[in-house]
């Protein structure tokens, strides 16, 4: 990423990770900033780095020549491309978790995303998942969340009868299985997996790429929200796979170390986002996000993503709204401001006029006074009308430490 170092004025041998550390760009989309994208994703692909790239909006045209740019540029690499339209790669999610417990919960927050659920419903999805997955571990069979969509009690009954655990848990397990509670409540999961199954998300994630093995080596893996106005759908997809992303980082660490490349990040949950930010830059990689309505970004997800950033570009704002936020990030400084106050009086001169009986008539006299005076008024850097008015190829650079504040030109 050098050109990056380049606009902040760093060296081009510089470490980015510790001269600029993850970087927030925000501004409206124009030449300058859809340059810098492909320049930096350019960069990444040259120097062999694994790339997770997140793009919600591209239309079946920019999708497809935006896989043909990654595809020359991956040699002896793989692209994996997943989308929800279209022809897609698909990958077995359930990968990503470690045990079973921590499998069931995940299935059950997929489940809460697409619908309402009471904790009570919870409780026994998540206790119905984690003892089909356990037995079906426990007999070394394979699986796919598509095969536990198609679960019930009486095959789970059937796997728990002829397991080998403890006699004590087998009861245990067997009693809530043969429930009639637990059979009436199925068939509330059962409706959420079929909604779950309409859209499209259970063959998308019942493949066999295992999520380890697509974050290592290089790859680059795209995940898109192409053509789909469905925006509760798109939300589910990118956050489970976030989710996923996130729990793969944490147990793997430097062994899962990637550059994320997001854009439209409304669809993921800023947490999310934040914990692979923070992952990824522990490891001394650093990722870029793309928020093009930072006001409106802040009110969905709060400011926990700024913090995981150390370095802002800030591209021609849209809104008065945005540019006044930016405005008061940068900072402000106190100034000697001049002031001015005007005096008007009125004086009386006995001598002015003399009358022929003798006596004096005095004649009023008008004249102003003028004070100077200085206070100190505390004013933005850069007024909001700075960041409104920013050509296309040009941009506000600020660097958290060492403190950097500056207008900079977007060059090749």
């Amino acid at each position: 990423m050098a050109i990056i170092n380049h606009i902040f004025g760093k060296s081009p041998s510089d470490n980015i990770i510790q001269s600029l550390g993850n970087i927030l760009l925000s501004g409206v989309e124009n030449e300058g900033s859809k340059k810098l994208y492909f320049n930096i994703l350019l960069n990444l692909l040259r120097e062999r780095k694994t790339v997770i790239l997140v793009n919600g909006t591209l239309s079946a045209e920019q999708h497809s020549t935006f896989s043909r740019f990654v595809t020359t540029n991956i040699a002896g690499r793989s692209l994996y491309d997943l989308n929800l339209s279209g022809r897609s790669d698909s990958l077995d999610i359930l990968s990503a978790f470690q045990t079973s417990e921590l499998k069931a919960e995940f299935i059950v927050s997929m489940l809460a995303s697409n619908a309402s659920l009471s904790d009570h419903l919870k409780l026994t999805a998540q206790r119905f998942y984690l003892y089909a997955i356990s037995a079906m571990e426990e007999a070394r069979k394979p699986y796919r969340l598509k095969d536990l969509a198609m679960m019930d009690p009486d095959t789970v009954t059937g796997m728990v009868t002829s397991s080998s655990i403890s006699t004590l848990e087998k009861n245990r397990r067997l009693r809530f299985l043969g429930d009639a509670s637990t059979y009436s409540t199925f068939l509330d999961i059962e409706s959420l997996m079929v909604k779950l199954e309409s859209s499209g998300l259970l063959d998308l994630f019942s493949g066999d790429l295992q999520v380890r093995d697509m974050l290592n080596d290089g790859n680059v893996v795209m995940l898109s929200g192409m053509l789909s106005d469905d925006h509760a759908k798109k939300e589910l997809m990118f956050n489970s796979l976030f989710c996923a992303l996130t729990n793969c980082l944490e147990i793997f660490k430097a062994s899962s170390r990637v550059v994320f490349m997001i854009k439209d990040a409304d669809f993921i949950a800023g947490d999310y986002i934040r914990n692979t930010l923070e992952f990824n830059f522990s490891y001394q990689f650093a990722s870029c996000i793309f928020v093009d309505d930072i006001t409106r970004y802040i009110a969905k997800n709060g400011n926990a993503i700024l913090d995981a950033v150390k370095s802002f570009l800030v591209f021609n704002q849209g809104s008065y709204e945005n540019a006044a936020f930016w405005s008061a990030f940068f900072g402000s400084r106190d100034v000697q401001e001049k002031s001015y106050s005007y005096t008007r009086k009125k004086s009386w001169n006995p001598f002015a006029n003399m009358m022929d009986n003798g006596g004096v008539i005095a004649s009023p006299r008008k004249y102003n006074s003028t004070t100077v005076s200085y206070q100190k008024v505390n004013k933005p850097i850069y007024r909001p009308e700075v960041f409104q008015e920013l050509k296309p190829d040009e941009a506000m650079c600020y660097l958290r430490e060492p403190l950097q504040r500056k207008r900079a030109r977007i060059e090749e």
